[in-house]
């Protein structure tokens, strides 16, 4: 018996929740580092985590709701990028790439419209940190290399992140071309087996 390959938006929930976890991570490594507001980072900390298991009990094949969340939780999730970035480094901070990963998981999975907003989002959002960056900050000393340590750190989180949630996509594609050739040649048995019995 052949195992049915899993669908788009179920590898989507995954790595979505994945993608989630390292925003949350993030979020709290700036909070401890005092980088951020702290009651603002602590209320986004607790709705991330609670919404991120709240993702993981919609169940399979739900469909619209299933889009409805993830189209929902990644605009948000955007916005909570763009209130992280403003208080760690703004434009220069090299994880403004993850805008990225949200956009390419959007582009994916969702409809039109939520990929559609999802990108205004993060434009927008990203667009917003050069109206508070302080320019001054950018040129202290130090802050160049320190830049591109963090643009290989990011570099390398968004690069798994979408390297990963592409490769996952497309053993699901590969298994569900599979499972369509074995019912098609089993199709083709069947029509065969039915003709020499006429």
């Amino acid at each position: 018996m052949q195992t049915p390959p899993q669908k788009m938006e179920n590898i989507g929930l995954v790595w979505l929740v994945r993608m989630r976890w390292v925003l949350i991570a993030t979020l709290l490594g700036a909070l401890l580092a005092q980088k951020v507001d702290l009651t603002v980072g602590v209320i986004l900390l607790a709705f991330g985590a609670v919404s991120n298991l709240a993702l993981r009990a919609i169940p399979a094949g739900a469909g619209p709701l299933e889009f409805r969340a993830m189209a929902a939780l990644e605009v948000m999730d955007a916005v909570a990028l763009t209130w992280l970035l403003a208080g760690t480094g703004v434009p220069a901070n090299p994880f403004s790439t993850l805008y990225l990963v949200y956009i390419s998981l959007a582009a994916l999975l969702l409809p039109p419209w939520a990929l559609v907003a999802v990108g205004l989002v993060s434009l927008a959002g990203y667009g917003l940190l050069f109206r508070v960056v302080d320019m001054a900050s950018l040129h202290r000393p130090g802050a160049f290399e320190d830049h591109l340590r963090g643009m290989w750190f990011s570099f390398a989180v968004s690069a798994a992140l979408i390297g990963g949630f592409v490769f996952a996509a497309r053993k699901a594609l590969r298994a569900k071309e599979i499972q369509l050739t074995w019912l098609q040649e089993r199709a083709a048995r069947m029509d065969r087996r039915l003709s020499t019995k006429v």
